[in-house]
Protein backbone atom coordinates (compact mmCIF):
# COMPACT_ATOMS: atom_id res chain seq x y z
CA UNK A 1 0.00 0.00 0.00
CA UNK A 2 1.20 3.53 -0.75
CA UNK A 3 2.44 5.99 1.83
CA UNK A 4 -0.22 8.18 3.47
CA UNK A 5 -0.34 11.74 2.17
CA UNK A 6 0.42 14.19 4.97
CA UNK A 7 -1.62 17.43 4.96
CA UNK A 8 0.31 20.69 4.64
CA UNK A 9 -1.12 21.85 7.98
CA UNK A 10 0.05 18.75 9.91
CA UNK A 11 0.79 19.77 13.49
CA UNK A 12 1.58 18.58 16.99
CA UNK A 13 -1.25 18.97 19.52
CA UNK A 14 0.09 21.47 22.10
CA UNK A 15 -1.74 19.83 25.01
CA UNK A 16 -0.22 16.38 24.38
CA UNK A 17 3.22 17.95 23.77
CA UNK A 18 3.38 19.08 27.40
CA UNK A 19 2.95 15.55 28.77
CA UNK A 20 4.98 13.27 26.49
CA UNK A 21 8.62 12.19 26.47
CA UNK A 22 10.86 14.23 24.20
CA UNK A 23 14.50 14.34 23.14
CA UNK A 24 16.11 17.76 22.68
CA UNK A 25 19.63 19.03 22.17
CA UNK A 26 19.99 17.39 18.75
CA UNK A 27 20.76 18.80 15.30
CA UNK A 28 18.97 18.07 12.04
CA UNK A 29 21.27 16.16 9.68
CA UNK A 30 19.01 16.97 6.73
CA UNK A 31 15.88 19.00 6.01
CA UNK A 32 13.25 17.43 8.30
CA UNK A 33 9.56 17.63 7.43
CA UNK A 34 7.04 18.37 10.18
CA UNK A 35 5.21 15.43 11.79
CA UNK A 36 7.79 12.96 10.49
CA UNK A 37 9.22 9.81 12.08
CA UNK A 38 12.95 10.26 12.64
CA UNK A 39 15.99 8.42 13.95
CA UNK A 40 19.14 9.62 15.69
CA UNK A 41 22.58 8.84 14.25
CA UNK A 42 25.34 10.26 16.44
CA UNK A 43 24.14 13.74 17.37
CA UNK A 44 22.17 14.26 14.17
CA UNK A 45 18.55 13.49 13.28
CA UNK A 46 17.36 12.03 9.98
CA UNK A 47 13.91 11.08 8.67
CA UNK A 48 13.05 7.38 8.92
CA UNK A 49 11.93 5.47 5.84
CA UNK A 50 12.28 1.88 4.72
CA UNK A 51 14.20 3.06 1.65
CA UNK A 52 16.85 4.69 3.88
CA UNK A 53 19.60 2.16 4.68
CA UNK A 54 20.64 3.70 8.01
CA UNK A 55 17.16 3.24 9.48
CA UNK A 56 17.42 -0.55 9.60
CA UNK A 57 17.85 -2.36 12.89
CA UNK A 58 18.60 -6.07 12.92
CA UNK A 59 16.37 -7.74 15.49
CA UNK A 60 16.61 -11.46 16.38
CA UNK A 61 19.22 -12.40 13.80
CA UNK A 62 18.00 -11.48 10.33
CA UNK A 63 14.66 -9.86 11.22
CA UNK A 64 14.72 -6.25 9.97
CA UNK A 65 12.92 -3.39 11.71
CA UNK A 66 12.78 0.28 10.73
CA UNK A 67 14.24 2.62 13.40
CA UNK A 68 12.22 5.46 14.90
CA UNK A 69 13.40 7.53 17.86
CA UNK A 70 10.65 10.18 17.74
CA UNK A 71 8.61 12.57 15.59
CA UNK A 72 9.30 16.18 14.60
CA UNK A 73 6.84 18.92 15.56
CA UNK A 74 7.94 21.37 12.86
CA UNK A 75 9.99 21.41 9.69
CA UNK A 76 13.67 21.93 10.52
CA UNK A 77 16.54 22.96 8.24
CA UNK A 78 19.72 20.90 8.18
CA UNK A 79 22.10 22.06 10.92
CA UNK A 80 19.34 23.58 13.04
CA UNK A 81 18.32 22.36 16.53
CA UNK A 82 15.51 19.79 16.66
CA UNK A 83 13.34 18.18 19.34
CA UNK A 84 11.73 14.77 18.82
CA UNK A 85 8.45 13.82 20.52
CA UNK A 86 7.55 10.29 21.59
CA UNK A 87 4.74 8.05 22.82
CA UNK A 88 1.48 9.84 23.51
CA UNK A 89 2.06 12.81 21.21
CA UNK A 90 -1.01 13.59 19.10
CA UNK A 91 -0.69 15.00 15.60
CA UNK A 92 -3.16 16.35 13.08
CA UNK A 93 -1.76 14.34 10.17
CA UNK A 94 -4.03 13.68 7.18
CA UNK A 95 -7.66 13.39 6.08
CA UNK A 96 -9.80 10.31 5.57
CA UNK A 97 -7.69 8.13 7.87
CA UNK A 98 -9.05 4.73 8.98
CA UNK A 99 -9.73 5.14 12.70
CA UNK A 100 -8.08 2.52 14.90
CA UNK A 101 -5.56 1.45 12.25
CA UNK A 102 -1.90 0.94 13.18
CA UNK A 103 0.62 2.95 11.16
CA UNK A 104 4.14 1.93 10.17
CA UNK A 105 7.12 3.82 8.76
CA UNK A 106 6.51 4.28 5.04
CA UNK A 107 8.81 3.74 2.09
CA UNK A 108 9.58 7.44 1.57
CA UNK A 109 11.63 9.29 4.19
CA UNK A 110 9.42 10.83 6.87
CA UNK A 111 6.24 9.05 5.78
CA UNK A 112 3.74 6.66 7.35
CA UNK A 113 1.85 3.73 5.84
CA UNK A 114 -0.89 1.28 6.79
CA UNK A 115 1.43 -1.61 5.90
CA UNK A 116 4.76 -2.90 7.21
CA UNK A 117 7.86 -2.49 5.10
CA UNK A 118 9.67 -5.31 6.91
CA UNK A 119 8.44 -8.36 8.80
CA UNK A 120 9.95 -7.06 12.04
CA UNK A 121 8.34 -3.62 11.87
CA UNK A 122 6.11 -2.60 14.75
CA UNK A 123 3.48 0.16 14.55
CA UNK A 124 4.87 3.61 15.37
CA UNK A 125 1.48 5.36 15.47
CA UNK A 126 -2.26 4.64 15.58
CA UNK A 127 -5.10 6.49 13.88
CA UNK A 128 -7.46 7.93 16.51
CA UNK A 129 -9.77 10.05 14.30
CA UNK A 130 -10.19 10.54 10.56
CA UNK A 131 -7.52 13.28 10.77
CA UNK A 132 -5.39 12.58 13.87
CA UNK A 133 -2.78 10.05 14.95
CA UNK A 134 -1.15 9.24 18.28
CA UNK A 135 2.49 8.18 18.51
CA UNK A 136 3.10 4.75 20.02
CA UNK A 137 6.89 4.72 20.11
Amino acid sequence: MADITKISTASLDPVSARAVPFISGLVAGELLQKASPCYILGEEVFMSGSSVTETFNIVSGSLIQTRVDGFTAESVLSGEPVTLFGAGARFSYSSGLMSGSPLFVGVSSGSLSYTKSFEGDLPVARVITSTDIIILK
